[in-house]
């Protein structure tokens, strides 16, 4: 009796995983690809003064289904900025800092739209944060060095 109630449980889990995956592909998949290689579409963005400069995360990074998610977010709060909409890039940001709180790349994006909402005490708050929990990612740890002192 035990072990039809664990067969039918890891089948139940396996469909629903299974279905979560086909509804979230296409977003997981734009996620991966502008997370793994460098993100040229996120740096191209970044030139422009409404985007967020975030480095891509290094391809030996393993994604789990939280980072994906904080992937999205973050990739989804680069459009947000890119059509003039502070309010909800920063809720976006908010959620991945949320889902993923040792994620700095989350405090970093944070900390620049702070910037552009002129609150540069958060901001500075938010990037010292960053820093403290930056590990192995020299080019995320040279980008919120670079971008804190075109800030002072």
């Amino acid at each position: 009796m035990l072990i039809r109630y664990l067969i039918i449980t890891v089948l139940f889990v396996f469909v629903s995983a299974c279905s979560n995956n086909l509804t979230r592909e296409p977003i997981v998949e734009s996620a991966i690809e502008s997370t793994v290689e460098p993100s040229l579409e996120l740096e191209a963005a970044a030139v422009k003064e409404s985007a967020i400069h975030l480095p891509s995360r290094r391809s030996q990074d393993t994604l789990s289904g939280s980072d994906n998610a904080v992937d999205q977010l973050l990739v989804g709060a680069n459009k947000a900025l890119a059509n003039q909409q502070l309010a909800r890039a920063g809720a976006l940001v908010e959620r991945a800092v949320r889902l993923a709180p040792q994620d700095p790349r989350g405090y970093f994006s944070l900390a620049q739209i702070r910037c552009k909402q002129n609150r540069f005490d958060q901001a500075d708050l938010l990037l010292e944060k960053s820093l403290s929990l930056v590990n192995d990612d020299q080019l995320l740890f040279d980008a919120i060095k670079k971008f804190r002192a075109s800030i002072k």
